[in-house]
């Protein structure tokens, strides 16, 4: 990866440094709780979401969940 990216990851609960943590209800909770975390380390420079399987469907949705609520 070139050295100007910053990769920051996401952790969902129930997972890594979030085993403690409640597992989701459902999928738009899953989707709350990332948008929530992101709002902290999007700034105005350019990002892209990415995500692999169920990870894909969460950045597709966030990306939808970004362009809504601005």
């Amino acid at each position: 990866m070139h050295p100007s990216i910053k990769l920051k990851p996401l952790e969902l609960a129930g997972r890594g440094k979030r085993l403690q943590e409640e597992l989701y209800g459902n999928f738009e909770a899953v989707i709350e709780d990332s948008l929530n975390l992101l709002k902290v380390q999007i700034s105005d420079e350019p990002y892209a979401l990415f995500g692999h399987s169920l990870g894909g469907k969460i950045a597709y949705e966030l990306a939808h969940e970004i362009k809504r609520t601005g």
